[in-house]
C-alpha cells in the first residue's frame, strides 16, 4: 500500500508545484505574445515637490508656424510714422503625452513663450478651440507670452490650441523715405515726360538689420497623484522653435536692381538732389516698383522732376553714379534686405 502524501486532487506536492510555475510560465509568455502590458509607473521624483521621470520624460510640447494676416487695428507703436516690421504668425501648440502614462490631476496648468531676436507686439488672440477663451487669460509682453490655465480641465492628455502673435522682428530701427510716383502713362499709353512726372516722398520706419526670431514654449504643471493624496509634484517640460524666418523678417518695401547685380552688397536706384542728397528709390508695394522700372525702360530718363536718377555708388562724392541704357532697361524688382 502506497502511503506517501497526495494533495486532496490526488497529486503529490511536487507535482502541484511543477504545474503551477508551468502555468505562470504559459500566461506570462501568452502576455508577452499578445503585446500586453501594466500601465507606467510614477517613479517618485528626486527632491519634495519635484517632477517625477515618468512624467518628465513622457510629456512633450511642440510648436508649429504658419503666416497670418494681423488685423489692421494692431500697430506696434512707433510714433507718427509705422514701423514696417511686424508679422503676424499662427502658431499650434501641441502636448503629446502617452497613452500608458498614469493618470495624475491637474491642480494648475500655464504656458509660456519666451522670444529672442526679436518682440511681441502686445497682442495675441486664441483661435482654437473656441471655448478655451472663456477660461484662459493671455499676458502678453516684448519678449514674453503667458496663457494660463492652458488645460481645459483637470486631467493631464492630448491638447492643442492655436495662437495669432503679431511679431516685431529685432534690429535697429532706421527712417527713411519711399517714392511715390504720379501718373507715369496718359490714357493713350504713352509714358509721362520725365520733367513732368511728380513723384511723393513718404517717411518710412523700418529695422536696418533682419534677423530670425526663435521662441522658446514652455508647459508649467502642478500634478497631483489619484492614490498618494496631498503629493504635489511641480512639473516643466520645453523645446524650441523658429518664430519668424529671414524671408519674413524683412519689411514690406521694395527697391530697382540691374539684372546682373542683385542683393544688398549691388547697387540700387538712387535719387539725388543738392537739398537732399542721394537715396534709395524705395518703394511701398511691388507693384509700383515694377511700373516705375517699366517706365524707366521706355523713357530711359535721367532726372524724374527735381532729382537726377541713377545708381548707389560708395566711392562718389554724392553717393550716386550715372546709370547706363541698359541698367534702365533691365531693372528688376527685390525685396529691401533680401540676400
Amino acid at each position: 500500500m502506497d502511503t506517501r502524501r497526495r494533495t486532496r486532487h490526488g497529486k503529490k506536492p511536487g507535482e502541484v508545484r511543477y504545474l503551477t510555475g508551468l502555468s505562470a510560465a504559459i500566461g506570462l509568455l501568452a502576455c508577452l505574445l499578445a503585446g500586453c502590458a501594466g500601465p507606467r509607473a510614477l517613479t517618485p521624483p528626486r527632491t519634495p515637490g519635484g517632477c517625477p521621470e515618468s512624467l518628465r520624460e513622457g510629456v512633450r510640447v511642440t510648436a508649429s508656424v504658419a503666416q497670418v494676416t494681423v488685423p489692421d487695428g494692431v500697430k506696434a507703436p512707433s510714433g507718427s510714422v509705422s514701423l514696417i516690421a511686424g508679422v503676424g504668425r499662427r502658431v499650434l501648440f501641441a502636448v503629446d503625452v502617452p497613452r500608458d502614462l498614469p493618470r495624475v490631476r491637474l491642480l494648475a496648468s500655464s504656458l509660456d513663450v519666451l522670444t529672442f531676436g526679436g518682440t511681441l507686439a502686445g497682442w495675441a488672440r486664441v483661435v482654437v478651440p473656441a471655448a478655451a477663451a472663456a477660461h484662459q487669460s493671455i499676458q502678453v509682453s516684448d519678449g514674453l507670452l503667458r496663457v494660463a490655465p492652458f488645460f481645459p480641465g483637470e486631467r493631464l492628455g492630448p491638447y492643442t490650441e492655436a495662437l495669432d502673435l503679431a511679431v516685431v522682428p529685432g534690429g535697429a530701427s532706421v527712417a527713411g523715405v519711399a517714392l511715390r510716383p504720379g501718373r507715369m502713362w496718359d490714357d493713350s499709353g504713352r509714358p509721362t515726360a520725365p520733367q513732368d512726372l511728380k513723384v511723393a516722398l513718404i517717411p518710412v520706419l523700418h529695422l536696418k538689420v533682419q534677423d530670425v526670431v526663435g521662441a522658446t514654449v514652455r508647459l508649467d504643471f502642478t500634478a497631483l497623484h489619484r492614490g498618494r493624496a496631498g503629493e504635489r509634484w511641480q512639473c516643466s517640460v520645453a523645446s524650441d522653435f523658429q518664430l519668424v524666418d529671414h524671408r519674413s523678417a524683412l519689411p514690406d518695401l521694395w527697391v530697382l536692381q540691374p539684372a546682373q547685380g542683385i542683393g544688398p552688397k549691388f547697387p540700387v536706384l538712387t535719387l539725388y538732389s543738392q537739398s537732399v542728397g542721394a537715396f534709395p528709390a524705395v518703394f511701398l508695394n511691388p507693384a509700383a516698383a515694377a511700373g516705375f522700372a517699366r517706365w524707366l525702360s521706355e523713357t530711359h530718363a535721367g532726372r524724374v522732376g527735381d532729382y537726377e536718377i541713377g545708381l548707389t555708388s560708395k566711392t562718389a562724392t554724392t553717393g550716386l553714379k550715372t546709370a547706363s541704357k541698359d541698367d534702365l532697361g533691365r531693372l528688376e524688382v527685390q525685396q529691401f534686405g533680401e540676400r
